[in-house]
C-alpha cells in the first residue's frame, strides 16, 4: 500500500509527465498542420515543403534507436531536457529563417530532438512506479501526446488567424521551453522508486537457465518488433492516405477531413482505455495486440464492399477511423508497456527504442508503398493489404508467445519468481 507522500509522488510523476508529453506534441505535428499555409504565403513547392516532414520522420526513427541505447546508459532526466529544450530552439528558428533547405534542415533536428523524449520517459517511469501505476502513466502520457496533436490543428488556424503561420512556431517554442523548465524542477524532486514494495532487485537467475531464458527472450522479442512494424504501417498508412482515399473514391472534400480529424482521435483515446483495461484483465500486452489487430482485419473486411458504395462515405470513414484507433491500442502495448519487462536486463529504453524504430519504419514503407499500390492497382487493392498487414500482425503475436513458451518448455525452466512490481508477467506467459 502506498503512503500519503508515495500517493502525491504517483500524481507529481504522472502529471509531469503528462504535460511534457502534450507540449512536445505541440512542436511535432506545428509544421504537419501549417505546412498548407506556408506553401501558399512562402511560395514552396508542394515536394520541396515535405522534405522537412519526411525528413523529420526518418530521424525521429533512427533516433529512437540512438537514444534508446543511451536511454539506458545516461541519466535520463537530463536527456529529456535536452530534447525539449533543442526542440523549442528548432521551433524558434523556423519562423525566423523561412527558406525551404533551412527549414528542412532544422526540422530533421528536431525529429532527433523529439526521438530523446520516449524511452527515457519509459525508464523514469519503470523505476519510479510500480506495475498498476505504471501502465496507467504510459496511457496517460500516451493520450496526452494525442491531445497535444489534436490541439495543433485548433491552434494553428487561430494563429493563422491572429498573425501568420509563424505564430504558431513562436508559440510552440516558448510553450516546449516552459515545459522543459518544468521537467527541470519537477523531475529533481524524482525519487528512485516510489513503490511501496521493496526495491531489492530479484536475484539473478541460475547459471544453467541464464542462457536459455535469454535465448527466449531474443527469439519473441524478434518477432514482437515485427508486430511493432506492421502496427506503424497501419497506424500512420492509414491516417496519411484515407483524405486521398475519400477525395478519388468519394469526391469527398473537406467536410469528410474534418469527420476524419474529430473521428479519428475519439477512436483512439477510446482504443487506449479499452487496451488499458483489457490488459488489467488479460494481463498480458501480446494477446492484448493480438486482439487489436484481429479488431483491424474485421475493421478492413467490412470496408472491401463499402468502396466506391456513395451513400456509405461516412460509414467508411468511421470505421477507417476505427482502424487506426485500433492500432492506437497496439502502440500503448507494445511500444509503452512492453518495455518495462526489460528492466531485470536494464534495456528498458533501449527496446522501447527500438520497437518505436520499426514503428516509424513501417510509417515510413506505408507511406510510399500504398502510394504505389493504389496508383497501379486501386483502392480495392490496397485496403486488401490493410487487411494484410493486419494478419501478419496477429502472426507476429501469436508467433511472439509460442516461441517464448516453446523455449521455456523445451529447457524444462519456469521463471524465477519476481517481486510483484517486477513481475513481467504478461511477457513470460
Amino acid at each position: 500500500m502506498y503512503s500519503k507522500e508515495q500517493n502525491r509522488w504517483v500524481t507529481h510523476i504522472i502529471a509531469l509527465c503528462g504535460i511534457m508529453y502534450f507540449f512536445s506534441y505541440l512542436a511535432r505535428a506545428n509544421y504537419n498542420a501549417a505546412v498548407g499555409n506556408i506553401i501558399l504565403t512562402e511560395g514552396f513547392t508542394k515536394s520541396a515543403a515535405s522534405l522537412a516532414i519526411t525528413g523529420s520522420f526518418f530521424t525521429y526513427g533512427i533516433g529512437q534507436l540512438v537514444f534508446g541505447f543511451w536511454g539506458d546508459k545516461r541519466d535520463p532526466r537530463l536527456m529529456i531536457f535536452t530534447g525539449l529544450l533543442v526542440t523549442s530552439v528548432c521551433n524558434l528558428l523556423v519562423p525566423l529563417f523561412p527558406n525551404v533547405t533551412f527549414i528542412t534542415a532544422i526540422w530533421c533536428v528536431n525529429g532527433l530532438a523529439q526521438a530523446m523524449l520516449w524511452p527515457p520517459l519509459v525508464r523514469i517511469l519503470s523505476e519510479c512506479l510500480n506495475e498498476k501505476d505504471f501502465k496507467r502513466a504510459c496511457a496517460h502520457a500516451t493520450i496526452a501526446g494525442l491531445a497535444g496533436a489534436i490541439a495543433v490543428y485548433f491552434l494553428v488556424p487561430l494563429c493563422i488567424s491572429l498573425s501568420s503561420w509563424k505564430l504558431a512556431f513562436f508559440l510552440a517554442a516558448g510553450l516546449v521551453l516552459l515545459a522543459a523548465c518544468l521537467w527541470q524542477a519537477g523531475s529533481r524532486r524524482l525519487p528512485g522508486r516510489t513503490t511501496g514494495e521493496s526495491t531489492s532487485l530479484p536475484p539473478p537467475p541460475r547459471p544453467e537457465k541464464a542462457g536459455a531464458e535469454k535465448g527466449a527472450v531474443a527469439a519473441g522479442l524478434a518477432v514482437v518488433v515485427l508486430a511493432a512494424f506492421c502496427h506503424g504501417v497501419l497506424k500512420d498508412g492509414v491516417l496519411t492516405w484515407l483524405p486521398t482515399l475519400l477525395s478519388e473514391t468519394y469526391r469527398m472534400d473537406s467536410a469528410g477531413s474534418i469527420l476524419f480529424s474529430v473521428a479519428l482521435p475519439l477512436c483512439s483515446i477510446v482504443s487506449i482505455y479499452t487496451a488499458s483495461l483489457f490488459n488489467r484483465l488479460w494481463k498480458n500486452e501480446l494477446v492484448c495486440s493480438l486482439f487489436f489487430f484481429g479488431c483491424g482485419v474485421t475493421t478492413c473486411l467490412i470496408l472491401l464492399p463499402l468502396l466506391n458504395a456513395g451513400q456509405a462515405a461516412w460509414a467508411f470513414v468511421l470505421l477507417a477511423a476505427l482502424l487506426s484507433g485500433c492500432m492506437y491500442g497496439v502502440n500503448l502495448m507494445l511500444i509503452s508497456q512492453l518495455p518495462r519487462y526489460f528492466s531485470k536486463y536494464g534495456r528498458v529504453s533501449t527496446v522501447s527504442g527500438l520497437l518505436n524504430a520499426f514503428t516509424y519504419l513501417g510509417s515510413a514503407a506505408s507511406t510510399y508503398g500504398f502510394a504505389v499500390l493504389s496508383e497501379r492497382f486501386g483502392w480495392r487493392v490496397t485496403v486488401a493489404c490493410w487487411a494484410a498487414v493486419a494478419a501478419a500482425g496477429i502472426l507476429c503475436c501469436a508467433a511472439g508467445l509460442h516461441l517464448r513458451r516453446r523455449r521455456l518448455s523445451a529447457a524444462r525452466l519456469t521463471p524465477d519468481p519476481l517481486p510483484q512490481a517486477e513481475q513481467p508477467e504478461s511477457y513470460i506467459r
